[in-house]
């Protein structure tokens, strides 16, 4: 099959509009992806925290979920009071939080004043081969 000049043009032109669109449909899709990356962590799988308050009782959850081969997680859990101009007050603290193994999970209980927004903080390190792995999280919730 020969083609001319002419009919080539066309053929090309059709090729550079395809080429175009996938290329634009791949960036596209590549800023979704990143808009749901999750942290990677080499320790730790999950961290999840839970704050909720009911008639002035703070119910404070936490969980810390390692990879195999974790054999010790350490943590401090603190509960604090927003201020009317914006900063934080530590009101409960817990230190020596500890499981000797791949799972921690921790729940407590605290009263606190009607009013207020508290922010729950959970900072927990993971070792594995005698390696600590730092991470952190928190929750806000607004006592009613």
């Amino acid at each position: 099959m020969i083609v001319s000049k002419k009919g080539l043009m066309p053929i090309l032109f059709a090729f550079i509009i395809i080429l175009t669109s996938n290329i634009a449909n791949a960036s596209s899709e590549i800023t979704e992806a990143e808009a749901e990356m999750q942290p990677f962590w080499q320790n730790i799988s999950d961290v999840t925290v839970n704050l909720s308050i009911t008639n002035g009782k703070a119910e404070l959850a936490a969980a810390v979920d390692g990879y195999q081969g974790v054999n010790k997680i350490t943590a401090v859990a603190v509960l604090e009071r927003l201020n009317s101009n914006g900063t934080y007050t530590e009101i409960a603290r817990w230190d020596n939080i500890r499981s000797d193994t791949r799972y921690l999970n921790w729940t407590s209980t605290r009263y606190v004043a009607k009013g207020y927004t508290y922010r729950f903080k959970f900072i927990a390190t993971a070792y594995k081969d005698g390696v600590g792995e730092t991470v952190s999280a928190s929750k806000s919730a607004k006592a009613y």
